[in-house]
């Protein structure tokens, strides 16, 4: 039988992943249900579905096919158009992790326990001198890491955990429209004031998995800092 590559690739997935939940697991929970998910949450689904699996995920949402048409046109970067179409329907009507688990329960091919792994994430393992990455980043760190960030500026900021108010703010701000100067605010935002609130120190090692999230390789961040 002749089959889509993507049909292929969702089998290869939930081959691999094998997820299963115990009777405690805490995403089958009412109270886990009813609460709303932050955009970094919404940024992992997105990364675990591809983009005929978002497309049907927010129509079942109640994204209408004009909005995602357009949205579809204006973004050709798969990732920023998952995770934009996640934060359409959000901001059109407020999810619930119980709404987002009744639209995967309408995937031809769902990922099995998709939410836990939206709750567990994917953690960097810095096998080599991990000390170094728990000093908190200077300045002059800062102005070496913003070139490097290019123009995933947004998926970044989601990814250092910050939501997507903060980044409303900062790219506002942003009158001359200077790439590496928003993601210098961006990294300023987090480590001086979003660290601060949330009583977090801000290492460097935070910096790293949010490159890393982005599809970017750590060892240039590595090379960069610490040669």
């Amino acid at each position: 039988m002749e089959h889509e590559r993507f049909v292929l690739s969702r089998w290869i997935k939930e081959e691999k992943t094998g997820i299963t939940c115990d009777v405690n697991c805490p995403v089958t929970s009412e109270e886990f249900l009813s609460e709303l998910p932050s955009a970094l949450h919404l940024r992992r689904l997105s990364i675990l579905c591809n983009v005929d699996e978002i497309r049907e995920m927010v129509t079942h949402l109640g994204l209408s096919y004009v909005v995602w048409s357009d949205l579809y046109q204006s973004d050709s970067e798969p990732e920023l158009l998952k995770f934009k179409a996640l934060c359409l329907c959000h901001k059109k009507s407020a999810l619930t992790f119980r709404k987002i688990k009744n639209a995967i329960k309408e995937l031809p091919f769902q990922v099995p326990h998709i939410l836990c792994e939206v709750m567990k994430g994917d953690s960097v393992d810095f096998k080599t001198d991990p000390e170094k990455w728990d000093l908190v980043p200077t300045d002059e760190d800062i102005d070496k890491m913003a070139p490097l960030i290019g123009n995933n500026s947004l998926l970044f900021l989601v990814e250092l955990g910050m939501d997507l108010e903060i980044w409303a703010t900062i790219n506002y701000r942003q009158m001359k429209r200077d790439l590496v100067q928003l993601n210098r605010d961006i990294l300023d935002e987090w480590k001086t004031t979003f660290c601060t609130v949330n009583n977090m120190k801000p290492t460097l090692r935070m910096i790293a998995q949010a490159y890393k999230h982005i599809g970017n390789d750590i060892k240039v961040i590595e090379h960069t800092l610490f040669n």
